[in-house]
């Protein structure tokens, strides 16, 4: 953590680091998220000795970290990033994450190339919380970086973004670009910069629109839970990790991406904990509930160090809502649950009636089977299926034959939560 940076930017920094939401963060703390994006902003100059240390608990900040949390909270110095009057616009440098980057190797090329190459200018990679969508890019743009004289300007914070396009007439994208690069990019080269924009929403897209305006040529990659509509946009959508079968012996079981992710942070929490011959249906099992989610799998191995594999398992088949307990553990349960929720939430009609069937019944579907049990046509489920499994809720098993489709085991759950009866995942 460096010294010279403002309150704001240090504590949004954190937050991100942690993976915690602005809401989370404040149902830790007992702030409002109002207030928790104030900071975030800038808007609020000398914050209160008393919020200072609800913060650094919610953040479970100890030693040097929390002393230099404290002393960023009372430094007085300007925010580096502000110019002309325009407080920083949450351009950070690309997150770091910890561990080895597992089962993307291949849509890291394929994006690299895109931008590349290609000179595709507006790429969004689409897919569900958790799904690791942030660390690909990062992990592009760390590419892109070493072998290339490409500069890098990652905006991670579009609520600051929106809010500041809101207060500022005169905040202009190209401005924000300036900061971030320390050039004038309306008069500089924009063929070789790669704008990130991590964590759009709908209410990016008026940044987003500005900024394809104004800059001539930029290169744009965006992180975001489904397609935002713009001009020129290529979705790239980012699924599941793949999950492993049943019948696989050990060997096989070692490369399959969900496995070894599962494993090395089994290893990281649970550093003793060996695959055998006696738990390796459990482990693959415990994979496939948890749909080679990322963070799911992270969540689940944290949890292995109070329970085995085998035990997890027979909970979530009982009660596949218990995943919200795991948030007291591990920090990011709920928000997981609740982030696919909203997901699910922004579906029209016709996707939610599409869904039902794959919801209820669990197994994997053709295309003509979902359409006939959510009475749609053909030609209108191709296009909404199209979407389901670009935002990633609908896994697409490409076997031999007829392509088939079925809802991730987590979706399930987030789907059946609004009932009073909870749906057991299925096999």
């Amino acid at each position: 953590m460096r010294d010279d940076l403002p309150f704001g930017r240090v504590l949004r920094e954190l937050r991100q680091r942690k993976r915690l939401s602005q809401k989370v963060l404040g149902d830790l703390t007992a702030l409002s998220v109002r207030a928790i994006r104030d900071l975030e902003a800038g808007r609020v100059q000398r914050p209160r000795e008393q919020t200072v240390r609800l913060l650094a608990n919610g953040l479970q900040l100890v030693g040097p970290q929390r002393k230099a949390f404290e002393a960023a909270a009372y430094e007085t110095a300007p925010d580096p990033t502000a110019r002309d009057g325009i407080p920083g616009a949450g351009w950070t440098s690309p997150p770091a994450f910890s561990g080895p980057f597992i089962g993307r190797e291949a849509e890291a090329a394929i994006l690299t190339e895109l931008l590349t190459t290609d000179a595709e200018q507006v790429i969004s990679v689409v897919g569900v919380a958790g799904v690791g969508k942030t660390r690909l890019v990062s992990e592009v743009s760390k590419v892109i970086l070493r072998q290339s004289d490409w500069r890098v300007v990652w905006l991670s914070s579009h609520e600051t973004i929106a809010s500041h396009m809101d207060t500022y007439e005169l905040y202009a994208p190209s401005k924000l670009l300036s900061l971030g690069s320390g050039e004038d990019s309306r008069s500089g080269d924009m063929s070789k910069v790669l704008v990130v924009l991590d964590g759009a929403s709908g209410g990016s897209a008026r940044f987003l629109t500005e900024l394809l305006r104004q800059v001539p040529r930029p290169h744009v990659l965006i992180t975001a839970r489904a397609p935002l509509g713009l001009p020129r946009e290529l979705v790239f959508p980012v699924g599941p990790l793949a999950v492993p079968t049943l019948d696989k012996e050990l060997k096989d079981l070692t490369a399959n991406p969900s496995v070894r992710l599962l494993l090395w942070h089994l290893r990281r929490v649970s550093p003793w904990f060996q695959l055998r011959d006696d738990n390796a249906v459990a482990v693959a099992r415990l994979c496939w509930l948890l749909d080679g989610l990322p963070r799911a799998l992270e969540l689940g191995a944290a949890m292995c160090t109070m329970r085995s594999p085998q035990r997890l398992v027979d909970q979530l088949i009982d009660q596949p809502h218990a995943i919200r307990d795991w948030r007291s553990s591990v920090g990011s349960g709920e928000l997981l649950l609740s982030s696919l929720e909203e997901s699910l939430s922004l579906l029209r009609g016709a996707e939610q009636a599409l869904l039902e069937p794959l919801a209820s019944s669990g197994g994997v579907w053709s295309l003509d089977e979902a359409a006939a049990a959510a009475e749609l046509a053909c030609a209108d489920a191709i296009e909404h299926m199209e979407l389901l499994v670009r935002c990633g809720l609908v896994r697409h098993n490409r076997a031999v034959g007829e392509p088939r489709f079925s809802l991730l085991n987590l979706v399930r759950t987030a789907h059946c939560g609004a009932r009073s009866g909870h749906t057991p995942a299925r096999r």
